[in-house]
C-alpha cells in the first residue's frame, strides 16, 4: 500500500540522516579517521607523545623527591638489562611504518 511504502521511505531518510551525522561529528573530531592514514589526528597525538619526554622526566623529577638519597637519572630505565626487549620493541615498530 502507499502508507507501507511512505514508511519505508521514511526509514530510509531517517538512515542516511543518521550515517550523515555520523560522518559529521567524525569530520569535526578530526578528518580523516582512517586507521593509519597519516592525516589522523590520532595518529598525530601518539606521535608527539611518544617523542616528548617530558612525562619521564617529571618521573625522575618526583623519584628524586622521593629519596633525596639517590640523584634522579633520567637513563635510569634503561641499561638495566632491557636491551633486548627494546630492540625487539624497535624492530617491531619499524616493521608496523611507526
Amino acid at each position: 500500500t502507499s502508507m507501507d511504502a511512505f514508511n519505508r521511505m521514511e526509514e530510509k531518510v531517517e538512515a542516511l540522516e543518521a550515517a550523515a551525522e555520523v560522518s559529521a561529528e567524525m569530520g569535526s573530531v578530526g578528518g580523516n579517521m582512517l586507521p593509519g592514514s597519516s592525516a589522523s589526528s590520532l595518529e598525530k597525538e601518539f606521535k608527539a607523545l611518544e617523542s616528548s619526554d617530558s612525562v619521564d622526566d617529571e618521573l625522575q623529577k618526583l623519584k628524586g623527591m622521593l629519596n633525596p638519597g639517590k640523584s634522579p637519572k633520567s637513563s635510569e630505565t634503561k641499561g638495566n638489562g632491557n636491551d633486548k626487549v627494546d630492540d625487539e620493541l624497535e624492530k617491531l615498530k619499524k616493521n608496523a611504518g611507526l
